[in-house]
């Protein structure tokens, strides 16, 4: 195997807005899906009429892989460098400037855990164009953030000064034990304790919203359908915690993307699907348990030297081997009235 060391790899800003049409008509296609799907929800929601959007980078990564602790869902190969950022305020305004001065006014993509300092100077240094133009006419910037960081009252004014007005949250599972599956708390290394992570992780998800709302900020939140150790009676409980939350959220969920999980090459749950030793000793660690060994070491020698998969296929054998009772008609099946109960809920739905 030849691997090619990590190396700095400073963001790239100088990005050609000229070019975006110069093969394809991106921007008529675009424009159609964003004025009948985004602006209508920002106008309703905010009271913000909106144009055109344009993702750009100020920076980029994940907490999680500062201790390499990744989502069980998550394959990014995040290598040693955790976090990257633009080197200085002056050049995040500048990159959020050259966007909004060629007619885009929904961008930006940080963390504000990961980029706290980042984000914190951006607002003690804001530039002159920016303070120069009303509140209601300076560029909308939508990000990512997780629940423990957005559930800060004082994290979310400073996203919200930075102009920063929705945020795409993973809260990803219904319960604290499915929380836990998923390796999503996030904690101190010092707390060994994965069942008091995860109920911590619940609090945070479910305060979040709350916070979201006091501060006038959008939600796109995503929840993900099965996991290790996943049954019926779990899978209801999700359910159920599912429903109250998009309950809770009402005025601050603005859309949902709801999926069944994949057990993508590089993450823990293509792991699990390839490595049964792996994947009883995490049943044990959370206290789930899993279908028969034989199974799922018959599933590992099918799974385990390829190197292109069917991905729908990967989806249906991990369902087998490690959640006892269900099959992937069934995830499917509860994905779907999470869909409806959304869209019940008057929340955009995420294909």
């Amino acid at each position: 195997m030849l691997a090619t060391p990590q190396r700095p790899e400073p963001l790239f800003t100088a990005l050609r807005y000229d070019l975006v049409d110069a093969v394809f008509e991106h921007t008529a296609h675009y424009q159609d899906n964003f004025r009948s799907r985004v602006a209508p929800r920002f106008r309703d929601l905010l009271g913000i009429n909106l144009h055109a959007g344009m993702p750009i980078e100020i920076a980029r990564g994940c907490i999680k892989f500062r201790r390499n602790d990744a989502c069980s869902f998550c394959s990014i190969q995040f290598g040693g460098m955790w976090k990257n950022n633009v080197e200085d305020p002056a050049t995040a305004w500048h990159t959020v400037e050259q966007a909004y001065g060629n007619g885009y006014d929904l961008t930006a993509d940080e963390l504000p855990l990961t980029f706290g300092a980042l984000l914190r100077r951006m607002r003690e240094g804001m530039s002159a164009w920016w303070t120069s133009l009303p509140e209601e006419e300076r560029p909308v910037m939508v990000g990512y953030a997780r629940a423990d960081g957005l559930s800060y009252p004082r994290h979310a004014e400073s996203l919200r000064r930075v102009g920063v007005r929705q945020l795409m949250v993973g809260l990803d599972a219904g319960s604290p034990l499915s929380l836990s599956a998923m390796n999503k708390p996030l904690s101190p290394i010092k707390d060994a304790n994965p069942a008091h992570r995860a109920e911590r992780m619940f609090e945070h998800n479910v305060q979040a919203m709350q916070t979201a709302r006091d501060q006038g900020l959008l939600l796109k939140v995503g929840f993900v359908i099965g996991h290790l150790g996943m049954t019926p009676e779990l899978l209801a409980d999700n359910l159920d915690s599912m429903r109250e939350r998009l309950h809770l959220g009402k005025g601050a969920i603005a859309s949902l993307d709801v999926e069944v999980l994949s057990p993508e090459p590089g993450s823990l749950d293509y792991r699990y699907l390839t490595d049964p030793d792996l994947a009883a000793a995490a049943a044990q660690r959370i206290g789930v348990s899993l279908p028969a060994q034989a199974e799922r070491r018959s599933v590992a020698e099918r799974w385990k030297s390829l190197d292109v998969i069917d991905r729908e296929a990967a989806m249906s054998d991990y369902v087998t081997v490690v959640m006892p009772g269900l099959t992937l008609d069934d995830l499917a099946a509860a994905r779907a009235q999470i869909r409806d109960y959304g869209k019940f809920c008057g929340i955009v739905i995420g294909e």
